[in-house]
């Protein structure tokens, strides 16, 4: 958020936090309900890329 204020421009409807918020908490609860997964993409690419790999080929380990 902090790089959307530097801009020095308008902020846009999706780079508002409390928009983002809401928006997340839609997809967490909708990835709860149906059983999806929820990466956290906070860490470091390589991890997230490990986390995803393994979770694709738990999920199909046929097809890698």
């Amino acid at each position: 958020m902090a790089r959307i204020r530097a801009r020095g421009l308008a902020e846009e409807k999706y780079e508002r936090l409390d928009f983002l918020k809401r928006v997340r908490e839609l997809y967490l609860r909708r990835a709860e309900e149906r059983g999806y997964a929820v990466i956290n993409a906070e860490r470091p690419a390589e991890e997230v890329a490990e986390e995803v790999y393994r979770l694709i080929q738990r999920l199909s380990p046929r097809q890698l």
